[in-house]
């Protein structure tokens, strides 16, 4: 149930922290929070869970944009009045708690105080050097490199180092959802993954992925993303 409160102090670093009139709502593992098309009626800033945001092809089939987790703000282009609706889906891939903030309040929050322009700056540089990482790895020609690519970009994204040099990804990825997020069969998908494991690149059970970095890097090749922070 939806809850009205006033924010005092976050675990995460989040917007919410600068907003004085906040709800905060439950979203159960596969809830839609926005469809595309629709008008929303506030921001969303999430405090704890993870949100795919997807379109649907003409085919009928999912293509995942990005994931959204703790304390990130959306659908950006409607709260800055560069889109008229959602441009995506949004669904919950986990229990997630969210706040509901007017877009006048926050925008107001974002003008006049500094500290919150500051974290809106880091959301969107961040998020602009995912894209360009999601951007490489869709322009590769093989299906091999796009995948690569792909698990760097989740890797840096959302892996936490468990072991030097080895990251852990647990975002319950399916093959399906790796697919969906190349433009790949899940049948490919399932065969370039299997393959890379044989090389001892990754290990995965249970949707839950182990990456070493380094072994990663060298089949890439591209020194320049070695230290990308995104």
């Amino acid at each position: 149930m939806a809850q009205p409160m006033r924010t005092t102090s976050s675990k995460h670093k989040s917007l919410a922290a600068f907003v004085e009139q906040i709800t905060l709502r439950h979203f159960e593992k596969g809830s839609a929070l926005l469809y595309q098309g629709e008008v929303p009626r506030n921001a969303y800033i999430l405090k704890q869970g993870m949100v795919k945001a997807y379109s649907i092809t003409p085919q009928g089939d999912e293509r995942i944009v990005t994931f959204h987790v703790d304390g990130e703000l959306f659908p950006a282009p409607w709260l800055f009045g560069k889109a008229s609706s959602s441009l995506y889906y949004y669904e919950a891939l986990s229990d997630c708690e969210v706040y509901l903030v007017e877009r006048a309040e926050l925008l107001k929050a974002i003008d006049s105080q500094p500290a919150a322009m500051r974290l809106v700056m880091d959301h969107f540089v961040t998020g602009y050097s995912a894209a360009l990482v999601r951007i490489t790895a869709l322009e590769q020609a093989k299906a091999r490199e796009k995948i690569l690519f792909t698990l760097y970009y989740l890797l840096q994204r959302h892996g936490k180092e468990i072991l030097p040099g080895v990251y852990s990804i647990h975002l319950g990825l399916t093959h399906q959802m790796i697919a969906d997020l190349v433009g790949l069969t899940r049948e490919t998908t399932a065969g370039e993954l299997s393959a890379l494991k044989k090389e001892k690149l990754l290990s995965y059970r249970r949707q839950k992925y182990l990456i070493k970095k380094e072994n990663l890097l060298r089949l890439i090749g591209e020194d320049s993303f070695r230290d990308i922070a995104i």
